[in-house]
């Protein structure tokens, strides 16, 4: 988590690169379980708010589909 937030310190406030890192996270190690999941990528001590939104949408587009 730190190196993501360390690789991504340039990009200011645009938050993307991050978030979609952590959202990475959460579905890789959440094992299956939503709730694991959401709270792997949202519990990196970053921008929460707007990982939570992009975990969401990519949940909505993969289970929608």
């Amino acid at each position: 988590m730190k190196a993501v937030v360390k690789a991504t310190r340039r990009t200011g406030w645009f938050n993307a690169p991050s978030n979609s890192s952590f959202v990475a996270m959460g579905l890789l190690y959440g094992e299956v379980d939503f709730g694991k999941a959401m709270c792997t990528a949202v519990n990196r001590e970053d921008d929460t708010g707007c990982t939570r939104a992009t975990f969401g949408a990519t949940m909505g587009i993969v289970t929608s589909s």
